[in-house]
């Protein structure tokens, strides 16, 4: 039986949190309008569920599921679309 080569997910995590950053830092400099955002925001916030959601099925299950509880979390209590925007968010705002 062929071994299955799997790629990682952290990879996918961490560049939809590099874009996330991105986009927020774009939307406060004025480049495209409040609606957009939003739609951007959401997009990510869902691209980044089904990643935390396929991660559950790997070997780290607690690992992804703490994840995916924390995004959750972080979205409703400051409108974060990942933990690494929450971080870049709060490490803006709070400081």
């Amino acid at each position: 039986m062929p071994s299955q080569r799997v790629l990682p997910l952290w990879p996918a995590a961490i560049a939809l949190g590099l874009m996330a950053v991105i986009l927020t830092e774009l939307r406060l400099n004025g480049a495209y309008r409040f609606e957009t955002g939003q739609i951007l925001a959401y997009t990510l916030f869902f691209a980044n569920m089904a990643v935390a959601l396929f991660g559950i099925w790997k070997r780290q299950r607690v690992a992804w599921a703490v994840y995916l509880i924390l995004s959750l979390v972080l979205m409703v209590l400051i409108g974060a679309s990942t933990p690494i925007s929450a971080i870049w968010t709060m490490a803006k705002f709070l400081v």
